[in-house]
């Protein structure tokens, strides 16, 4: 066969395999009647074929069209209806039109003819053409029902004169379905002709339901007058001698010469020679019909008539992983899928059908894998046992690539290799060719100086006592400072973890250690995190009584410091073994000092205290634990603020230069003054009293409580700062942010709505806003009237209510101001400003409680809400049209959910939080409206 082929659609960055595009298969014998019309169309989704007229016997030239329509809502929808209607506008003028492939339309019953044409066409008599052509009314069955697409596919079909085949002919006369999943099935594969093709179609069918693909295949079949081609059968029926094949045997070569003196065959020769041929193509046919005639005539008395061999038929070759198991369970998927097809709507028979298909996947997949493995090891115990039965057997698997693909694993690939290239032991010339190597690489002089050089004194004082410490935990006393080398080495088993020295234990473990002594040593010499940077303190002689200056000694208030002498490269450690005593080459007057804790040992208790001499240590306490907070948060920001760090920054650095000139809350007759976004102020400093955080903390730390709930005092003592400090900070941020991210949260246009569209409002394209309301549980007022406006009949509770609006994204697009929770929910959506939102045409999805369809009339909008029972049961439509809208409208759900997952929102609210309270609801919007895409 030949093909041809479309360009695919490309490939997702999710999905694991190309989609999209067409091949048609073509038979060779047909294979010259047919033309590609390669401009045929600009989409990938059709392909145009022209079947030829006088090949085929037909009265007009066939344009065949392969075709795929995308779903309404897919990404790849350009108007391809469109587009295809006027192809068929264009091709319509040269012959008639065929149309096969996926639709992705449902049409149910509905009359792809004009209807009562007979009736109407008398009043028009006068007005229409004498050689117009009335529409014949051919009933078609169906067992799908209509959708919007199936409503477009029909309009084309009327204004081109194209039928559909489906439910109209033998082998489909009921309409079944050609698509089945597990939520349902449908009818969206057809076959399309011109009015004027239906006479000549045979039949047309659809097959069963396997398990190669969800859709089944249809096909049906034309009649046609092919005369260029002539099969076997009219080959034999033409008057035409079949042509005869012969064997030589031992006897012909007298039988030839026997036959050749024959007079029959002289006369035959002499008349052929005699004969006057004409040259050109009538004569060279006659002459060649004479001379194989005296050729034939002579074989047939020569020679044995060879009985032509009947050639095989070739067997389909199966995969070797095949075996009586995936056999069965292909054979019972064919047969579900048989009874499937007259029972589409048998729960049961349905998901049996999907689950051994399923089973069927994974058990042919795991019968391929353990296929693969036994050849890798039969291979690999082949290749040293019998290496002719090993490359007998990778021939055959060569030969079987084609229907075979043994896909090694990286792990089996890279021993298979390190097999193949094990190292035999070489001649003896090799041998001492690679000795010779060895050894002037070794030769090589690669000395570092720095590296390879022995310890000795003359270097930096700090290696020698590290060489020192080393030595003594080896523990042998033959082992001095004088007798290490480049060469020296320890065993790294010897250092915590058995890795050698890291950063946290430089050190290796004494020799002959118990556990307890090494649990000591890993306490004592773990290595401490680099201290905070504080101002140094410069250390002054102190004269001992008793002893002068001159004598060199320094008496330190501390038991332990860090020395840092100019002169050397090196720290030199001052332990309280020392006794406070500096070596005499040290000049004492020029070294600081960074004071760290002092241990004071009480007799009594036998206990540590530490104290410190510092009287900065209360400030550095406070930038550490703010230090601490900010990197903590910065370190784990989802888990904290329910944001990435990059998203942190985004939002910080947008609001950063007007946050450093905003004036905070100081109580609630100043509230209206939280922010100053005047210019005027040309230092860009913050009026009152200095910042007490940063704006950076500060920003982290209104986002935290906002995200975890906390209680300003645990923030407060998390920060070192006053729990009204908090509260001020947090109220003043709230209020700030809220008008800086108002641009986040914005009603979008249709447009924007239409281009990102998701897959589960399909059925609901004109969908502009979902909408639903939500309770928070307040604190109980004090008043009763209070009360009773804050009672909600729904959460027996004291809440306040809140209208949410969504776009089919999942995108918050609107947020009312609070309610008490007695209002009712078309009451809020009449007074909350939504219905201005609104243009003509719009569909606002919504829950049963939402009775606001005049409301939405007056703005020339619809409501789609799922149908009311009305004390009755519900019917098939209004079941699938409630479980359509639940499976769309659930979305907003999980957006209210997102608010709610600040913990500030949950539990009972405080009253005091009241005045900013839809501040804080609207920052919780805007920053869900900053993670991913809800809907996808």
């Amino acid at each position: 066969m030949d093909l041809y082929q479309s360009q695919n659609l490309g490939k997702n960055k999710r999905s694991k395999r190309h989609s999209g595009g067409i091949i048609v298969y073509i038979k060779k014998q047909i294979y010259p009647g047919i033309e590609y019309l390669k401009d045929g169309s600009q989409s990938p989704n059709r392909m145009w074929l022209k079947l030829n007229k006088t090949f085929f016997g037909t009265g007009t030239h066939i344009y065949l069209c392969a075709v795929y329509i995308p779903p309404l809502n897919s990404t790849h929808t350009a108007d391809d209806l469109l587009n295809l209607e006027a192809e068929i506008a264009n091709y319509s003028k040269y012959g008639d039109i065929a149309l096969i492939g996926d639709f992705n339309a449902r049409t149910g019953e509905q009359a792809d003819y004009i209807e009562n044409e007979n009736n109407s066409s008398q009043f028009l008599q006068d007005m229409l053409p004498q050689d117009y052509d009335l529409d014949s009314p051919i009933k078609r069955n169906n067992l799908d029902i209509l959708n919007q697409q199936g409503n477009n596919l029909l309009n084309m079909c009327l204004s081109s004169r194209l039928r559909i085949l489906n439910g109209r002919y033998l082998g489909d006369s009921l309409g079944y379905h050609t698509y089945f999943s597990k939520n349902g099935c449908s009818t969206v594969d057809y076959a399309i002709l011109s009015k004027d093709l239906l006479p000549s179609v045979e039949y047309f069918c659809t097959s069963d339901l396997n398990f190669l693909s969800d859709h089944v295949q249809i096909s049906f079949k034309l009649k046609c007058d092919i005369k260029q081609y002539i099969n076997k059968k009219d080959f034999n029926n033409n008057n035409m001698k079949k042509f005869t094949t012969y064997r030589w045997t031992d006897v012909s070569h007298g039988k030839m010469y026997e036959a050749l003196n024959s007079d029959e065959v002289k006369n035959k020769i002499l008349n052929f020679e005699i004969t006057h041929f004409v040259r050109n193509e009538k004569g060279i046919n006659e002459a060649s019909k004479s001379l194989t005639e005296i050729l034939d005539n002579v074989a047939s008395k020569t020679c044995i008539i060879k009985v032509p061999i009947k050639q095989k038929k070739s067997k389909i070759k199966k995969n070797p992983w095949s075996d009586n198991e995936l056999k069965d369970l292909k054979s019972k998927i064919n047969n579900l899928g048989k009874k499937l097809k007259h029972k589409p709507f048998d729960r049961n028979l349905k998901q049996q059908f999907f689950e051994t298909a399923k089973y069927l996947k994974k058990a042919s997949k795991k019968k391929k894998i353990q296929y693969q493995q036994q050849m890798i090891e039969k291979l690999s115990n082949l290749q040293t046992k019998d290496p002719q039965q090993f490359w007998k057997l990778l021939k055959s698997l060569r030969n079987n690539m084609n229907t075979t693909e043994i896909n090694m694993k990286s792990d089996n690939l890279t021993n298979h290799f390190q097999k193949q290239g094990l190292w035999n032991k070489p001649c003896d010339k090799a041998e001492d060719e690679i000795n010779l190597f060895l050894e002037n690489k070794e030769s090589e002089n690669r000395f570092n100086e720095i590296t390879d050089s022995p310890i000795t004194i003359s270097e930096p004082l700090r290696n020698r006592v590290k060489c020192e410490r080393w030595i003594r935990a080896c523990g042998r006393p033959d082992l001095n400072v004088e007798k290490v080398t480049k060469y020296s080495y320890i065993c790294s088993l010897h250092f915590v973890r058995g890795n050698g020295p890291t950063e946290e234990y430089p050190d290796p473990i004494p020799a002959g250690a118990c556990e307890a002594e090494k649990e000591n040593f890993m306490l004592q010499n773990r290595k401490r995190r680099a201290p905070i940077d504080r101002p140094s303190l410069v250390c002054r002689k102190v004269k001992k009584p008793g002893k002068s200056a001159d004598q060199g000694t320094v008496d330190l208030d501390h038991s332990y410091c860090i020395v840092h002498v100019p002169d050397f490269e090196a720290e030199i450690e001052l332990r309280p073994s020392d006794e406070g005593k500096v070596p005499d080459d040290i000049d004492t007057t020029i070294f600081t000092a960074t004071p760290l804790p002092v241990e004071t040992k009480d007799s009594g208790s036998q206990t540590y205290h530490p104290t410190y001499s510092d009287s900065s240590t209360n400030v550095n306490l406070k930038t550490m634990r703010r230090q601490l907070f900010v990197s903590d948060v910065e370190k784990k920001p989802k888990a904290y603020t329910g944001m990435t760090l990059d998203v942190l920054k985004l939002v910080f650095s947008h609001v950063e230069l007007k946050a450093s000139r905003m004036k905070y809350w100081y109580g609630s007759s100043r509230v209206d003054d939280s922010f100053d976004d005047t210019e005027n102020d040309v230092s860009g400093k913050k009026r009152g009293a200095l910042r007490e955080l940063s704006l950076w903390e500060e920003y982290l730390m209104s986002l935290v409580r906002l995200r975890k709930g906390l209680d300003t005092d645990v923030l407060g003592d998390m920060l070192c700062i006053s729990s009204s400090t908090v509260s001020r900070i947090f109220t003043t941020w709230i209020v700030f942010l809220r008008k800086e991210l108002d641009f986040l949260i914005k009603w979008p246009t249709k447009d924007q709505i239409k281009e990102n569209m998701p897959k589960c409002f399909k059925y609901f394209p004109k969908t502009r806003v979902v909408i639903d309301c939500t309770e928070f549980f307040v604190q109980k007022p004090s008043l009763p009237s209070a009360q009773r406006i804050t009672w909600s009949s729904y959460k027996h509770n004291n809440t306040f209510k809140l209208l949410v609006g969504i776009t089919p994204s999942g995108s918050f697009c609107f947020l009312s101001k609070l309610w008490s929770g007695a209002v009712s929910d078309r009451r809020i959506t009449q007074a909350s400003g939504f219905l201005e939102m609104l243009e003509f045409g719009d569909e606002v999805m919504a829950d049963r409680g939402f009775t606001i369809s005049d409301l939405l009339a007056l703005k020339g909008a619809t409501l789609a809400i799922p149908p009311f029972a009305n004390g009755r049961q519900l019917s098939s439509r209004a079941v699938t049209r409630t479980r359509r809208i639940a499976n769309a409208r659930i979305h907003v759900e999980r957006a209210i959910g997102d608010i709610k997952s600040f913990q500030l929102l949950q539990g009972t609210l405080p009253l005091t939080l009241k005045p900013i309270l839809d501040d804080i609801i609207f920052v919780c919007g805007a920053l869900c409206n900053l993670r991913s895409k809800l809907v996808k």
